[in-house]
């Protein structure tokens, strides 16, 4: 068994060297869908068409170990995903998931989604608007949908829908596990819905208007209860981010050489309990810029506010743009 599994392993490696141009570039992805250049990480592996031209957008494709493509589009950056335009996720049948469009990495615009069958599951569009805190949230306006058995349950905005999180983003997305269901009027959420998530074994009951979630309340797996009003939280240090960049603008050492001038992005998984773990360089300019940069984030010993899903805390992947200039 150990023998076909590694001639199939060369397969894989055969195939990615001979799809592309020597203009593109292939990075390994992680279960977070980082950069990584160890292979016991390999989950998917994204080809950047074109990486070695300056361009105002890139394509790229991602792609399971096996070559199958999991999602393609275009990205604003080919050192990380920043969607924009049209954007194509994939079943592993190779039938389309989703076919949605993105605004600096945000869904926008028009999204169908089908199930693995191909049959259409639903017809929307998503907006972007202003939470009560000012942060940019996405909105989804569900103008039809269909359940597997083709019958439609929402017409024109108005019905009952199952919203399946996986259908718009990439399969490893902790928040795509969460399957949910409720009532839609004149096209949002409305009144109570309830889910649960497989991956993080936690169920949630939440309350919207127009769209708007008002409150909701996770169990988790401890059946401790959590309430929030934020379906997302991202991870941020607990002094914020000024502090961070204060901390590296005193602590991090630029070689003493004229006109030196540039940027590396350092990536780094920031844990459920706010540690720093893993950081590594996924844009680099030479070895000793590289090697400050991982330097400095190591001797950050500040604490983090976790990630957080529907007020679960858990891992994820920050990215952080370091950028320098000698006189």
């Amino acid at each position: 068994m150990k023998k076909i599994i590694t001639t199939l392993f060369l397969i894989v490696l055969y195939h990615i060297s001979f799809s592309q141009s020597k203009n593109d570039k292939i990075f390994y992805l992680d279960t977070l869908y980082t950069k990584t250049e160890e292979k016991k990480e390999y989950f998917r592996y994204i080809t950047v068409k074109d990486f070695t031209y300056t361009k105002k957008f890139y394509e790229v494709t991602i792609h399971h170990l096996n070559g199958v493509i999991e999602s393609k589009g275009y990205s604003k950056s080919k050192d990380i995903i920043i969607k924009i335009g049209e954007y194509t996720n994939y079943h592993e049948n190779k039938k389309i998931k989703s076919i949605c469009f993105f605004e600096d990495g945000m869904p926008k615009g028009r999204c169908t989604l089908f199930y693995e069958n191909g049959d259409i599951k639903m017809e929307g569009e998503y907006s972007i608007t202003l939470s009560k805190d000012q942060e940019k949230i996405c909105k989804l306006k569900i103008e039809n949908a269909w359940n597997k058995d083709k019958i439609k349950t929402v017409n024109e905005g108005q019905g009952y829908y199952e919203d399946d999180e996986n259908y718009s983003q990439e399969t490893k997305n902790f928040l795509n596990y969460s399957i949910s269901s409720g009532q839609i009027t004149n096209g949002y959420k409305e009144g109570e819905w309830k889910g649960n998530n497989i991956e993080l074994k936690y169920s949630f009951t939440e309350i919207y208007k127009n769209g708007e979630l008002i409150s909701g309340e996770s169990i988790d797996k401890n059946n401790q209860k959590i309430n929030y009003t934020k379906l997302q939280e991202n991870a941020e240090p607990e002094e914020g981010m000024s502090g961070l960049y204060k901390f590296i603008g005193k602590n991090f050492k630029i070689p003493d050489i004229n006109n030196l001038k540039g940027k590396i992005l350092i990536s780094f998984k920031v844990s459920e309990k706010g540690n720093i773990e893993s950081p590594k360089i996924i844009h680099s300019y030479n070895d000793d810029i590289d090697k400050e940069g991982i330097r400095v984030i190591k001797n950050y010993k500040k604490k983090w506010e976790a990630s957080k899903i529907r007020g679960i805390p858990l891992t994820v992947t920050f990215t952080l743009p370091i950028t320098f200039q000698t006189p």
